[in-house]
């Protein structure tokens, strides 16, 4: 791996201002928060285990029921707080592909680059992530950094350098190196709680007497006041923390670049889970190998997912609310600040920043390869957006409604309102599959949906072109377009009528198109 960052990489960015003395004193007040965590916690386990053999001796000279009582309650609870505190081995599953720098000269020099305008050093590991998000981490003492596939996608490089400045911000201030024992403080106090509030047969027969039951509500309840004050404190400084990165990557990227990062981030973040479970998670159940990176573009830039993703745009950031619990502070909030540092970057570039990754594809299949360890991805056919509807989904749709077509019977186009409403008859004539039982209502939707991909395979049939891309699904035909999902939502609605379904296929020359068992001709084609 190069030791410097490329001259002319290092020229397009600017640099950061000295530390100052507010990065020390939140990081002080967050390690401080830590340590009373564990010495509050402690002393309370031991109190209590002191406490409990303390009264146990002294009911062996003098035998006391109340005493017996107390010191069985708080040996127990004193054990178990003290158990709960024993530091556990952390595993790390990343759900990513490692990033191989060396060979991905384009995005090293860019990392590199920031990394230097922030007096900092690389990170150890660099992975792939299936999720809208980048981020710093800090494990056994090494840096690691992963980077978002969707971000990488919708970014441009200036924006990209931003984010990282962002992530980099977060190694320069420290907050890398005080995030594990956060983590570890938050874990400790979650099985204290845990372990203390667990059904026990012993702690729920010493919970009959009063006085016990009273003992164990007042120690859950003050430890969950401290819990919920530790968590308030700790995220508190985490938002002060984003506040200061932002600040720090102005500096080095330009707030215009920040300002764009962020939002095509909180896009990525509005789009991807959809997109992930329907688009790619389909592509692969379907024995298809989808291109993830391009299948995401594709998906963002449809018109009802585009309109989707900028309603929840809008409605972030008309919210200004902050909840005690967030980690983060408001989207309009961190914007409202970039705009008052207003930094210009000294050059922009409009690239999307996918375009730093040399072998994408094999990105990709290592990706989908980790998250579906046990499927031969790399077997899989790699077909392109423009053509996995004709070439792989047309001949599986004739494969699956093979069963709805026979219970249907010859029938014509027009005739389709006729056979929605025979459709319940139908449905349970229907195998389920294997292993899976459906409800009536989730039996009717699938075979509502099978419905309109016969009607979709007969227009197929009769020359309209199929439209099959992530996020759209229609017919064309000269000017004119149909969605099938549309049709049946409407039929099943009464939004569309059966007469206005065949006034519609009249004037299109569909009357009397086959639905089911028909032979087109080439006139009829053509």
């Amino acid at each position: 791996m190069s030791a410097s960052p490329s001259r002319a990489t290092s020229a397009r960015l600017g640099s950061v201002p000295p530390k100052s003395w507010t990065i020390v004193a939140w990081a002080a007040v967050a390690a401080t928060s830590v340590i009373l965590t564990y010495l509050i916690t402690l002393a309370l386990g031991l109190a209590l285990t002191g406490f409990g053999f303390l009264v146990a001796l002294a009911t062996i000279s003098r035998i006391s029921f109340i005493g017996i009582l107390l010191a069985a309650f708080a040996l127990i609870v004193g054990v178990t707080v003290l158990w709960s505190l024993v530091p556990r081995k952390v595993s790390l599953d990343l759900a990513g592909t490692p990033i191989d720098l060396s060979r991905e000269v384009r995005l090293r020099e860019e990392l590199e680059a920031i990394a230097h305008a922030m007096g900092e050093r690389m990170p150890k590991e660099v992975y792939l992530i299936p999720a809208a998000n980048a981020a710093v981490m800090q494990f056994r003492g090494e840096r690691l950094m992963l980077l978002g596939l969707p971000l990488l996608q919708l970014l441009t490089v200036s924006q990209f350098r931003a984010v990282m400045a962002h992530e980099f911000a977060h190694y320069y201030a420290g907050d890398t190196r005080l995030g594990p024992w956060v983590f570890k403080a938050r874990d400790s106090m979650t099985r204290v709680l845990v372990n203390l509030t667990r059904e026990s047969e012993v702690l729920s027969l010493l919970r009959r007497w009063a006085v016990i039951a009273i003992l164990h509500m007042a120690i859950i309840g003050g430890l969950v006041l401290y819990w919920k004050l530790l968590a308030r404190i700790t995220q508190y400084i985490s938002r002060r923390q984003e506040f200061r990165c932002d600040e720090l990557a102005c500096y080095v990227a330009g707030s215009a670049s920040l300002e764009g990062g962020l939002r095509n981030v909180s896009r990525a973040a509005a789009g991807f889970g959809a997109y992930w479970s329907r688009v790619v998670a389909t592509a692969t159940a379907s024995g298809i190998r989808p291109q993830v990176a391009d299948g995401f573009a594709r998906f963002m830039a449809a018109p009802a997912i585009a309109q989707a993703v900028e309603a929840e745009m809008e409605k972030r950031l008309a919210s200004d609310v902050t909840g005690v619990h967030d980690s983060h502070p408001p989207l309009s909030a961190r914007l409202r600040r970039i705009r008052r540092v207003g930094i210009l970057a000294t050059n922009e570039d409009e690239r999307p920043a996918v375009a730093l990754l040399d072998d994408l594809p094999g990105l990709e299949l290592g990706l989908l390869q980790k998250l579906a360890p046990k499927v031969n991805v790399a077997g899989m056919k790699t077909v392109g957006w423009d053509s996995v509807g004709s070439e792989v989904y047309v001949p599986m749709w004739r494969k699956q409604t093979e069963r709805l077509q026979q219970l249907l019977g010859p029938c014509a186009v027009v005739a389709l309102p006729e056979k929605l409403r025979a459709l319940p008859e139908i449905a349970n004539r229907i195998p389920d599959v294997p292993g899976n039982l459906p409800t009536r209502e989730q039996r009717l939707a699938r075979v509502t949906e099978s419905l309109g991909l016969v009607l979709t395979l007969a227009l197929v049939d009769y020359g309209w072109r199929l439209h099959f891309q992530p996020g759209q699904f229609y017919l064309e035909r000269d000017s004119e377009r149909l969605e099938p999902g549309l049709v049946m939502g409407e039929l099943r609605s009464g939004k569309m009528t059966a007469e206005g379904w065949e006034e519609y296929c009249r004037k299109r020359g569909m009357g009397e198109w086959a639905l089911v068992g028909g032979s087109p001709t080439v006139d009829q084609q053509t």
